[in-house]
């Protein structure tokens, strides 16, 4: 007697209950979005070597956590939602969203529902779900860790340097994701600024203006400078270069030229 496979699971049917057929991507609903403080928080990890980077985000406000772990567990997962919850998103958001990695299941899930109203799971491959996360791990490396490898040991030095990329990031570096450009956070009044601005973003936003007095001498300086050096550019005709002397000076400048005119002259490309 043969019987098929369908016919088996009706038949067990009957007697038991059968799982249903396991999806791989099952539906989970649209992809959240925020529209206010603490509405969505995205989460991710960093691989540095032998440094993890567990962060998350506000995708609304842009307040973003750093917590370095040295190994990829729940129990480090928990750790860091414990950490970025109690000091960064202030304890309770509506919707937390990490990826599938297994630093986000286990001792990770089990505590998520204590700091969220719903925990959603980002679908694998669908980077755009996770596309303000993925950003701010991409402005990490860029700005602070790099793309580089670190050891365990090297924790203690890189700890610091988050930190220091992290006040940057809140209160000094303008935030293109935000209208009008501005930082994710207003430092404190009483709070000195510890980092030389080094980018010019002060001025970007409007901070520690120069005087119009100060603005005239600075022009002043670029105009006379700008009379005591010949300018040289660079045109490409090949197998020559045609480099042409130019002078702002208005008289003869002891060069053997006339500064009212240009001077062209073929030399090899080589040169």
């Amino acid at each position: 007697m043969r019987l098929s496979v369908p016919k088996i699971y009706e038949i067990l049917a009957e007697k038991y209950v059968i799982r249903s057929k396991w999806h791989k991507n099952q539906k989970r609903g649209a992809v959240p979005t925020a529209s206010g403080p603490r509405a969505v928080i995205h989460m991710d990890t960093v691989a540095f070597g032998g440094v993890l980077a567990f962060t998350g985000i506000d995708i609304y406000t842009k307040e973003a956590a750093v917590v370095r772990r040295p190994a990829l567990t729940s129990e480090d997962g928990a750790a860091f939602l414990q950490a970025s919850m109690a000091h960064r998103f202030t304890g309770h958001v509506a919707v937390l969203q990490p990826d599938g990695g297994p630093e986000f299941k286990g001792a990770f899930a089990q505590q998520a529902r204590a700091y969220c109203d719903r925990h959603r799971i980002a679908r694998p491959y669908k980077k755009n779900e996770q596309a303000y996360i993925e950003s701010f791990n991409r402005t990490l490396r860029k700005e602070c860790l790099g793309w580089g490898t670190y050891r365990v040991e090297d924790l203690p030095r890189v700890i610091p340097e988050v930190h220091t990329f992290l006040d940057r990031y809140h209160y000094h570096r303008p935030h293109l994701g935000l209208s009008p450009l501005r930082p994710p956070l207003q430092a404190p009044s009483t709070q000195e600024d510890r980092l030389s601005d080094i980018y010019g973003e002060q001025c970007a936003m409007g901070c520690a203006k120069e005087s119009e007095p100060k603005r005239a001498v600075a022009t002043e300086r670029k105009r006379s400078k700008s009379q005591t050096i010949h300018m040289a550019s660079l045109h490409l005709a090949w197998p020559y270069f045609t480099r042409t002397y130019t002078c702002p000076k208005n008289s003869e400048c002891g060069e053997g030229h006339d500064c009212l005119e240009t001077k062209n002259e073929n030399v090899p490309s080589g040169l």
